[in-house]
C-alpha cells in the first residue's frame, strides 16, 4: 500500500487522558512507517501550538450559552476542517473522541472521505459515556434523573444529529470485545475489536512489596473510595504499608477527607497529575495495581501498562476489564464496590511473594502478546484500507514532503 496522508481528530489535546494519548503514539509510530499524520483537535487544554502539524478549534469552554449550543454544531471545527481536507487532502480521517467538543457536525464534511472512528468511551451509546444506567437503548427514564433537564434535550438533538450524519463513518473500531457488543447492539455498523497497542514499558522485578497503587481520573465512577476502604482493612494487619494515588479530579477533596475519617491519611500519598515521563518510574516503584472501577471500563490504558512493567492488577469484574486479566494466571478480579474483597487479595498476594513474583512473569508475556503496537498498526492500516475501498478512493501519488 502506499504511504497514506492520515488525519487524525479528538476533543482534547495534550497526554491527559487516554485517547489523547492514544492518538499521539499512534501517530508517532505511523510516522515512522512513513504515512504524513496531521492532527487535530480543541482549545479545551492547549489554547495554541507552535506545530504546523496540529490544527486546533474552539471548544467554547468558557462561554456557556455557545457552550450549551455547540453540544450539537460546533461551526468553529467544522470551518477548521473543511480547510484542512481542502489544504491537506488526507487519504483517510481517524476520528478518535468528537461528542464532546467537536461535536456530530465534525461528520458533515466527511461524506466523501474515507472515515473510521476509533470508539475509546461510550458516548455513541450513553450521554454521559459511563453506562451507569445503560439499559440498551440511548434515551430512556435513567437517563433524564442522570444528566439532567437542563442538559437532556441539547443531548437528544446530539444524538439525532449523529445518527443523521453517522452514514458518513465508514468503519468502526472497539478497543474491546464488550464494547464492540455495545456498539453493534446500538446498530453502529461495520465494527471490529482491535486491541489498543502501546509503545511498552520495562519490566522489573518487584522489591517493594508494600506499596499499592491507584491512577487514573478522581471521580466516583471510578471507585477510589473502595481503594481506601481496602487500604483500612490493610493497615490494620500491615501498619508499614503505603497507598499512593495518581491523578486528578472533582473527588479528591472528598477523598482525601474519606483518608482522614478512616483514620489513613498519613499513609495515603495524593500525588496528583503524574506525567507520561514518570509513569515508569511510578509503576516500578509500587507492588500491586488496584482498578476499582464501580461503572464499566473499555480498555484501560493503566491496567496494560501496569502488566507491561510486572505490576500485578487487581480490578473489578466488569465491562472490558475480564478481557485483560486471566483471573488467578495474570491477575486477579473482584467483584464491583467489594472493598473487602480488594483487602483479601491484596494480602493474599503480599504475604505470597512466589506467587506475586510469577503473576508479574505472566502478566507481562500477556501484554507483550496482546498489546503489541506493530500488530495493533498493521489491522489499523487494514481498516484504514477498507474505508478507502468503501468509498472507491483512489490514492493518488502525492508527493512525500
Amino acid at each position: 500500500m502506499k504511504k497514506l496522508r492520515i488525519l487524525m481528530i479528538n476533543d482534547e489535546l495534550g497526554e491527559y487522558g487516554g485517547a489523547a494519548v492514544y492518538m499521539y503514539n499512534v501517530k508517532y509510530h505511523l510516522e515512522s512507517m512513513g504515512h504524513i499524520v496531521k492532527i487535530m483537535g480543541s482549545d479545551a487544554l492547549i489554547e495554541s501550538v507552535f506545530d504546523d502539524n496540529t490544527f486546533i478549534f474552539k471548544s467554547f469552554k468558557k462561554h456557556p450559552v455557545l457552550r450549551y449550543l455547540t453540544y450539537f454544531f460546533n461551526p468553529s471545527a467544522i470551518i477548521l476542517l473543511r480547510k484542512v481536507l481542502k489544504n491537506f487532502q488526507p487519504d483517510v480521517v481517524h476520528i478518535n473522541n468528537f461528542l464532546n467538543y467537536a461535536s456530530p457536525s465534525i461528520l458533515i464534511p466527511l461524506k466523501r472521505v474515507p472515515t473510521v472512528v476509533t470508539a475509546h468511551e461510550y458516548k455513541l451509546i450513553c450521554p454521559r459515556g459511563n453506562l451507569e444506567y445503560h439499559t440498551g437503548y440511548y434515551f430512556n427514564s435513567k437517563c433524564k434523573s442522570c444528566v439532567g433537564w437542563l442538559r437532556f434535550w441539547p443531548e437528544k438533538l446530539k444524538y439525532a444529529f449523529l445518527r443523521k450524519f453517522i452514514k458518513n463513518i465508514d468503519y468502526f473500531i472497539a478497543p474491546s470485545e464488550f464494547m464492540r457488543d455495545l456498539l453493534t447492539k446500538s446498530g453502529y455498523n461495520p465494527v471490529s475489536t482491535i486491541y489498543n497497542g502501546i509503545t511498552p514499558l520495562p519490566y522489573s522485578r518487584i522489591n517493594n512489596f508494600r506499596c499499592i497503587l491507584y491512577v487514573g481520573n478522581l471521580l466516583k465512577i471510578k471507585g477510589v473510595d473502595n481503594f481506601l476502604k481496602s487500604a483500612a482493612i490493610l493497615l490494620k494487619k500491615f501498619p508499614d504499608m503505603r497507598f499512593n494515588i495518581a491523578g486528578g479530579g472533582p473527588e479528591k477533596e472528598k477523598l482525601s477527607n474519606l483518608a482522614d475519617s478512616l483514620g489513613i491519611k498519613s499513609s495515603v500519598t495524593f500525588l496528583g497529575h503524574v506525567q507520561n515521563s514518570a509513569i515508569k518510574e511510578l509503576y516500578h516503584n509500587n507492588t500491586v495495581v488496584v482498578c476499582p472501577s464501580i461503572t464499566p471500563e473499555n480498555l484501560p490504558t493503566v491496567i496494560i501498562e501496569a502488566m507491561f512493567t510486572g505490576r500485578v492488577v487487581v480490578a473489578s469484574d466488569i465491562g472490558g476489564i475480564p478481557e485483560l486479566i486471566n483471573n488467578n494466571e495474570t491477575g486477579y478480579l473482584v467483584k464491583t464496590n467489594d472493598y473487602k474483597q480488594i483487602a483479601d487479595v491484596v494480602e493474599n498476594l503480599i504475604t505470597n511473594t512466589d506467587r506475586l513474583q510469577d503473576i508479574s512473569v505472566k502478566a507481562r508475556i500477556f501484554a507483550s502478546d496482546t498489546f503489541d503496537m506493530q500488530k495493533h498498526l498493521e489491522r489499523l492500516v487494514s481498516v484504514y484500507k477498507i474505508a478507502l475501498d468503501s468509498k472507491n478512493n483512489v490514492i493518488s501519488e502525492k508527493p512525500i514532503n
